[in-house]
């Protein structure tokens, strides 16, 4: 199991929403972070306050989505900083649309960025972790990934196709790595408010913004809440952790449906 004392740990797309309250919980529990996101004016905004509260970060600019800059950023942090103990794979992009009207180039973004990006940075990494034989590695995935709401499969395509992939990522990475004495956690959060998610961005019907209302914005806890259960279940060690209270229920009923996604849920409980 992971402890976060005393540990070096990196944390990307944590300038703003989940990625920041999960850089500042690992920070609170006594971890040095590395923070990454191309969001330059929220990242300096975000470790600067994580200084002035007393904790330990550094902060780097990083397009995931190029093979060289995640490479030199590697590098840097391996010459100027170390291996670091837990990899967290956090950044996400996300344009919604219908397969009736999709971007394509949109959700080539989202695969780049969502999986190929998790994919680059734990490749940086773990040949230095596997000599080492220790490490763990935290995908922030979603219950879209696997069990959609209708609303949310018919709308989501990008996000909830990268979000599968995560898993399946994950699940790879589980088992290979299993044998270097590293561990794997895959996140399904809950409804987590970022203040970007209020109203969807790209392409969406009305009845799309309707459910993000019921099952995201009413639903929606602040990050630091969030990183704090969902933390709580990587440092128990657990492979699948969420922070959705019925996220269990519903997957057993999935499985019952056939993974039906216009079948009934108990989404609300």
């Amino acid at each position: 199991m992971p402890e976060f004392k005393g540990k070096l740990v990196i944390v990307t797309g944590a300038a703003r929403g989940l990625g920041r309250g999960m850089a500042i919980e690992y920070a609170r529990q006594g971890a040095t972070v590395i923070i990454t996101d191309v969001l330059d004016d929220q990242l300096c905004d975000t470790a600067a306050a994580m200084r002035k509260d007393g904790y330990q970060v550094y902060s780097f600019r990083c397009d995931l989505a190029s093979d060289s800059a995640v490479a030199a950023l590697g590098e840097q942090i391996k010459k100027d900083i170390g291996v670091p103990d837990i990899l967290h794979n956090n950044a996400m992009f996300s344009p919604h649309g219908t397969i009736e009207n999709i971007d394509i180039e949109g959700a080539r973004q989202a695969f780049e960025i969502n999986v190929l990006g998790y994919m680059r940075i734990v490749k940086a990494f773990v040949s230095e972790m596997i000599t080492r034989r220790s490490g763990w590695i935290v995908n922030t995935a979603s219950p879209n990934g696997i069990a959609p709401p209708a609303a949310f499969a018919i709308n989501g395509i990008p996000y909830n196709m990268t979000k599968a992939a995560n898993i399946s990522l994950s699940q790879s990475m589980a088992a290979t790595l299993k044998q270097y004495n590293i561990g794997v956690s895959v996140l399904y959060p809950g409804a987590v408010w970022t203040g970007a998610s209020e109203k969807p961005h790209g392409t969406a019907s009305k009845e799309f913004e309707a459910a993000l209302q019921k099952f995201f914005v009413a639903q929606a806890v602040m990050p630091e809440v969030a990183a704090r259960d969902l933390l709580g279940g990587v440092k128990a060690g657990k492979f699948l952790v969420t922070s959705f209270p019925n996220f269990e229920k519903v997957l057993v009923e999935f499985a019952h449906n056939g993974m039906d996604p216009n079948a009934e849920y108990s989404w609300d409980g």
